[in-house]
C-alpha cells in the first residue's frame, strides 16, 4: 500500500466521523449552544436555541417572552467578548427572573463539560497513532 493511499484511507475517515458526528440534531444542537453565546449574530433568537429548548422540554411561549427581555439585559450586563462559561456563572443570580435561560446556559455548559470528559477518555484509552 502506497503512501497516496494510506492518506486518502485516513482522510476518509476523518471525513466520515466529522460527517457522522455534525448533522441533523447534533449540527442544530451546536447551532444553539453558538446561539447562548453573547458574541454571536443569532444571540438568544427563539429560533436559533429551538433545538436546545425542544430538548429541555421549554415552553416556547414564555422562553421566547424571556429570550427578547434577557437578552437585552445581558447584553447591557455583560461584555459581547464573554465566553460560555462567564454568562453561565452570571446566570444563577438571576435565576428566578429567567428560569426557561438558565435551564438552556445549564444544559449547554454541562453538555459541553460531559462531552469534553468523554473525549478525554476516549485518547486515553485508546493508543496515539
Amino acid at each position: 500500500m502506497s503512501i497516496k493511499q494510506v492518506y486518502f484511507s485516513i482522510l476518509d475517515s476523518v471525513v466520515g466521523d466529522m460527517t457522522a458526528r455534525f448533522r441533523g440534531i447534533n449540527l442544530a444542537l451546536l447551532g444553539a449552544v453558538e446561539s447562548l453565546m453573547t458574541s454571536s449574530k443569532a444571540f438568544m433568537q427563539p429560533a436559533a436555541v429551538k433545538p436546545l429548548a425542544d430538548l429541555l422540554q421549554l415552553q416556547s411561549e414564555t422562553l421566547e417572552a424571556e429570550l427578547n427581555v434577557g437578552a437585552d439585559f445581558l447584553q447591557k450586563k455583560l461584555s459581547s467578548h464573554s465566553t460560555l462559561e462567564t454568562v453561565t456563572k452570571e446566570m444563577p443570580q438571576f435565576k428566578d427572573a429567567f428560569p426557561n435561560m438558565y435551564s438552556l446556559y445549564a444544559a449547554a455548559v454541562s453538555t459541553a463539560m460531559c462531552e469534553n470528559s468523554f473525549s478525554t477518555v476516549t485518547r486515553i484509552l485508546q493508543p496515539r497513532r
